[in-house]
């Protein structure tokens, strides 16, 4: 259970740097899909869908490079050459992560996420439903294969919060931005044919809460957080 709440925890500290949520309102695009599918995590209700579009375009781009790094430096490096042939992160020119932030969420998790929701701009209602959001995708990530229960129980808090007046818009923004990238973890974690010659795809926990660490608006951060994190669980 330790490795997807690591997961999480890594996507909820990415999550709360200090980029404009402004910004990532321009950067993301909203996902034009008509109908709800299972085959596919696309929400698009969720205006900041492109987050978790994103974090799977360069992750499925770094699995297929080969042969895979084990390194911790090697893995980082080669991840950050993905990420930056991305036109969502074109202009990146170094890590955005601290070694002493990754070492903290990695080693651990629990203390990370507290120490994210005592500091961070959100209301105390928002901070109770992410941390209750972060438990109860656990614990299905955890106890079900089935991605249609997942996908469902997802879609149906985007929409709860989406519909709450009592969220400010960069709350919504922020929230909504974690969930995109969750969504669309779990559905590689899910859905992706898995080979005898592939690694073990058990980033989930710490992914999920790397994405969550940009929860102050930095959906950049929170995307390559949530990839690192989730990379170097799975080595």
């Amino acid at each position: 259970m330790k490795i997807y709440y690591l997961y999480l925890l890594l996507v909820l500290v990415c999550i709360s740097c200090d980029t404009p949520v402004k910004e990532n309102n321009n950067a993301l695009s909203v996902a034009k899909i008509s109908e709800k599918s299972y085959n596919s995590p696309i929400n698009p209700s969720n205006p900041f869908d492109d987050a978790g579009k994103i974090h799977n375009e360069i992750l499925t781009s770094y699995y297929a490079h080969s042969p895979l790094p084990t390194e911790t430096d090697s893995i980082v490096a080669l991840l950050h050459s993905k990420a930056t042939l991305h036109p969502y992160f074109s202009t990146l020119t170094g890590s955005l992560i601290l070694p002493q932030e990754f070492e903290k969420l990695l080693s651990q998790p629990d203390i990370a996420l507290q120490d994210f929701l005592q500091s961070s701009d959100l209301s105390e209602k928002a901070k109770i439903s992410l941390s209750h959001y972060i438990e109860e995708l656990l614990y299905y990530t955890h106890s079900s294969e089935d991605y249609a229960v997942i996908y469902d129980y997802i879609t149906g808090y985007e929409h709860t919060i989406a519909g709450d007046t009592l969220y400010s818009l960069d709350e919504k923004a922020i929230i909504l931005s974690i969930t995109s990238i969750t969504r669309h973890s779990v559905y590689l974690k899910k859905k992706r044919p898995k080979k005898n010659t592939d690694l073990d795809w058990d980033w989930l926990t710490t992914n999920i809460i790397g994405a969550t660490a940009g929860a102050n608006g930095n959906t950049q951060k929170a995307i390559y957080t949530a990839l690192v994190a989730g990379i170097i669980e799975n080595k």
